[in-house]
């Protein structure tokens, strides 16, 4: 029995790396005191056990989403660690109201910002314009986007 192809991915934390497997993950992190601390935890997730999260859109969404969920908690863990000893807790649902607050965010300014400005700037010419003007303000929105988080 050959096994499917897997990627492996992770992301950056604070003063680490968090990595995915097929089964587990991983988190580690330099502590304040330079020591590495690491945390492995098994994934528990429906869309590994039940057939209805493998239909293709339902599939892309649930791991969306349980990426998402990961890369937060793994964040979390990792503030903790560099908060050394003044432990803030999350609640599950200050993680979940806080990536509904994100993605709102990220959606208005990048999806409804551009159509707005595109949809004013656009008035009387035809929907070529208003597609050049569009394409013109998400670039604009993302290179200013990308200069306003290069600062430390």
């Amino acid at each position: 029995m050959s096994q499917d192809k897997f990627f492996y991915g992770g992301q950056a934390v604070l003063e680490g790396v968090m990595m995915r497997g097929r089964t587990t993950y991983a988190v580690a992190v330099r502590r304040p005191d330079g020591e590495i601390q690491v945390l492995r935890e098994r994934l528990r997730s429906i869309i590994y056990t039940h057939r209805f999260w493998k239909l293709p859109l339902l599939r892309g969404l649930a791991g969306l989403w349980e990426q998402l969920h990961l890369g937060m908690k793994a964040l979390v863990w990792s503030a903790n660690i560099q908060a050394a000893g003044e432990q803030v807790e999350l609640s599950a649902n200050a993680i979940r109201i806080t990536i509904g607050i994100a993605i709102v965010g990220a959606l208005l300014f990048f999806l409804g910002v551009p159509l707005l400005a595109a949809g004013f700037l656009s008035r009387g010419h035809g929907s070529l314009f208003f597609g050049i003007v569009d394409g013109i303000v998400r670039i604009a929105l993302l290179l200013l986007y990308l200069y306003a988080i290069s600062f430390k």
